[in-house]
């Protein structure tokens, strides 16, 4: 699963919002492999994309409303994408463009009415030959043929792809589960070795981790008191009494890590998953993800930490969301910034040279 554009209106901070995941100029030196379509070469996509922003500049809510669209098209759900509508009394819409089977690129667009009536169009064209705005410019001109069908649920069918999953990880207040369910023996013995490995790495009170024999889906983590913990699939990750906020982020983080090395999913939105956590390992755990990443498959991980500026990846592997003076999200594209590989991302992004500081002047006052 690749999203290469997404527009939006009227959607959280949403509104005149337009996003794109691609890419012209190639970088030799970067080190992450293959981000072009295994199939096809010339069609460039961002691979991985480091999501910077001030708080409520959009990055969550990125996040919720790719997972919304999702679900409303291969799942048929409507009432994500209303819950994250801004302003009631107003239309919505959005379109997307990605690639779920290989070779097919598709575009979505859909409006939703402020009654909340439901309609779209839907296109796809072969992606085998040609770059992306090649392509892309054939769906302009065949969906800009076609009207808006209330008939969503008819044209969503078409669309139905068996193998489509994606994996969002969100912040504690909005996903608490465990998510540690591995049909698969061996993915089962791998994630309890990965998990050994991560909780002993996060707190050193750890002393082993096990499958338990006595439920499914479920480990032992043994600490070096001999106090046993368990852990089960889809369990409140908040309920898990003495281990720390970090090391408890560490148990999704390792099922995290298995999908995205066994390409379970193919579409990954990590969310400020690394609070808790020290910048060093925060900055290893993404290098494993990018490691990791699978041909044919996309990586979205936000943060504030400005120690993976640093990182040697491509400049347009970070994109910035910012609010304008209307408190939308917009996104800044650094590359377009950036003439030269060599200066310095970071430098540039703590002198403010993205003029992406929060104004501070209010809470100066206080003091």
């Amino acid at each position: 699963m690749i999203i290469l554009r997404i527009k939006a209106t009227n959607f959280a901070c949403f509104n005149a919002f337009d996003i794109n995941f691609v890419y012209t100029k190639k970088n030799t030196s970067s080190n992450i492999e293959d981000e072009f379509l295994s199939y096809n070469t010339k069609f460039n996509y961002k691979k991985v994309n480091i999501i910077y922003g001030n708080n409520a500049s959009g990055k969550s809510s990125l996040g919720k409303l790719i997972l919304s669209i999702f679900n409303f098209i291969f799942n048929g759900n409507t009432q994500n994408l209303i819950a994250l509508i801004n302003k009631e009394n107003e239309d919505s819409y959005f379109l997307i463009d990605f690639i779920s089977k290989d070779g097919l690129l598709t575009r979505v667009e859909c409006k939703i009415s402020e009654n909340k009536d439901f309609s779209i169009k839907t296109e796809s064209v072969s992606c085998r030959t040609g770059t992306y705005k090649a392509n892309s410019e054939k769906l302009d001109k065949l969906i800009g043929k076609k009207d808006f069908s209330n008939n969503y649920l008819d044209l969503l069918k078409n669309l139905n792809n068996e193998n489509v999953s994606w994996h969002f990880n969100f912040p504690s207040t909005d996903s608490n589960e465990i998510k540690c369910a591995f049909t698969n023996p061996s993915l089962r013995n791998e994630y309890c070795t990965l998990l050994t490995v991560l909780l002993k790495t996060f707190d050193k009170n750890i002393l082993s981790v096990g499958q338990s024999i006595e439920a499914d889906n479920a480990y032992v983590i043994t600490l070096k008191n001999k106090k046993k913990i368990i852990i089960q699939d889809g369990m409140n990750i908040e309920n898990i009494g003495i281990l720390s906020s970090g090391t408890k982020y560490a148990i999704n983080i390792a099922s995290l890590l298995i999908s995205i090395k066994y390409n379970l999913n193919g579409f990954y939105y990590v969310d400020e998953q690394f609070s808790y956590i020290s910048s060093e390992l925060e900055n290893i755990l993404l290098s494993l993800m990018i490691c990791y990443l699978p041909t044919n498959s996309q990586l979205f991980f936000t943060t504030h930490n400005l120690d993976l500026l640093d990182k040697l990846l491509p400049k347009h592997s970070f994109l910035i969301l910012r609010q304008d003076m209307k408190g939308n999200s917009q996104p800044i594209y650094i590359e377009n910034y950036i003439n030269k590989n060599n200066q310095s991302l970071r430098n540039l992004y703590e002198n403010d040279y993205f003029n992406n500081f929060a104004n501070t002047t209010e809470i100066e006052k206080l003091i």
